[in-house]
């Protein structure tokens, strides 16, 4: 998986994420609002509605 982090002058945050599908990309998503807040709009890339993929996540708060 890989992150794409953009961080707008007016700080508007535009997340592209590759390599995930389906749930686990919303998952990811997810993840990202839990860290710096809900984002105003999502649009979803035709990645996302191929079929999901069995991947296990472990995230541990520090």
């Amino acid at each position: 998986m890989e992150l794409d982090i953009t961080i707008a002058p007016d700080g508007r945050l535009t997340l592209h994420i590759k390599g995930e599908k389906g749930k686990a990309c919303a998952d990811t998503v997810a993840l990202f609002e839990r860290l710096v807040g809900p984002q105003a709009e999502r649009k979803w890339t035709p990645e996302y509605y191929e079929p999901d993929e069995n991947v296990a996540r472990d995230v541990r708060r520090g």
